[in-house]
């Protein structure tokens, strides 16, 4: 299982410890997770459906890798710095960061206008953090 999340949420936390950093100096400012729910934390293959279903993809297949590489079977971070002390916390849902990811990818796709749709879900997300 892995931490899934949109880009734009760590990139939020990053701006608050910056704005922190300029208003009140080094302080307590060392290390910083920016993390999803943990609701959100999900497998490889679960994502990967989730994906396949966003871009109109029914199936997908799976193959094995026969190499043995070590990898933690399950990751995760801890957000409790974060969410005390910069007042941050997660806006996007694991299936809502797949959604945008896969509307920011088609876009690509097509060679279409990059910026406007990255603009555009940027202010999307920013939208969510008002409501």
């Amino acid at each position: 299982t892995r931490p899934w999340q949109h880009v734009l949420e760590p990139l939020v936390g990053y701006l608050m410890v910056a704005e922190d950093l300029f208003l009140s100096g080094y302080k307590n400012n060392d290390a910083w997770n920016f993390g999803p729910q943990s609701s959100d934390i999900r497998t490889v293959s679960e994502i990967a459906k989730l994906f396949a279903s966003e871009w109109g993809v029914d199936n997908i297949i799976v193959e094995k890798n026969s190499k043995n590489y070590h990898e933690a079977n399950a990751l995760s971070l801890d957000s409790t710095k974060a969410i005390t002390e910069l007042s941050w916390q997660p806006i996007w849902d694991v299936e809502i960061a797949i959604k945008k990811t896969a509307d920011w990818y088609k876009v690509f796709e097509k060679n279409e206008n990059i910026v406007q749709k990255t603009n555009q879900q940027i202010q999307e997300y920013i939208s969510s953090i008002k409501s």
